[in-house]
């Protein structure tokens, strides 16, 4: 399967810090499950979150816990770069934690080969470059259940992932966002109609011709 095609079947999220929500995160997350569900009917079984806090993660926590009752749905997580979660409070890093450590996909690359990363983590692991971004590396049917796990745990615990920018920078989150819409074929945004990153995606998928669907944030 050509990238184009994939990107036929991907959906990414975009969205706010919980603190910036006008609405209860309750009911976001029902938003969000009714989103995800639609766009698997529709056929985009492949889901993108950023991997912020708030709408990002919870997306993710929603893509997994389908998926876990036999939905036919897998998770890319496109984190941005190296120590993305450190400042912030313990519950909301393990949260992050436990999204990577059952995604599908991570959008990284090793530090040093592909093929030293898929011998030593994940003997199932495709590599494959994709247009103006490091590699992705493809955490796909890596084992099931527990060792599944301990393998991500393993590759993310001994530092071995490259991000998608080098370190923090002002234009980080930008890239890791159009990396995202470049990468899907709709993006569902919850916005609360103030400028930033989500608006930000927004005017960008427009600018390229991808489909958004807003919902109130």
């Amino acid at each position: 399967m050509t990238e184009n095609e994939k990107r036929m079947h991907r959906a990414c999220f975009t969205g706010h810090r919980p603190e910036k929500l006008m609405r209860s995160e309750n009911a976001i997350r029902k938003d969000l499950e009714k989103q995800i569900r639609q766009a698997v009917t529709d056929g985009l079984n492949v889901i993108i979150s950023g991997m912020a806090r708030g709408v990002d993660i919870w997306a993710a926590q929603i893509v997994l816990k389908l998926r876990n009752e036999g939905t036919d749905v897998k998770l890319i997580c496109a984190c941005p770069y190296k120590g993305f979660e450190l400042g912030w409070s313990r519950e909301w890093q393990q949260q992050y934690k436990e999204v990577l450590e059952s995604a599908d996909f991570i959008k990284a690359a090793p530090h040093n080969s592909a093929r030293s990363l898929s011998q030593n983590f994940c003997p199932n692991s495709k590599f494959q470059k994709w247009r103006n971004t490091v590699c992705i590396s493809h955490f796909w049917n890596c084992g099931s259940g527990v060792k599944r796990r301990l393998r991500l745990k393993d590759a993310i615990a001994r530092c071995c992932l490259k991000y998608v920018c080098a370190g923090y920078s002002r234009a980080c989150f930008q890239i890791r966002n159009e990396w995202m819409v470049n990468h899907a074929v709709s993006v569902i945004a919850i916005f609360n109609g103030e400028k930033g990153g989500t608006k930000n995606t927004m005017d960008y998928a427009a600018k390229i011709g991808v489909p958004v669907v807003r919902i109130k944030g």
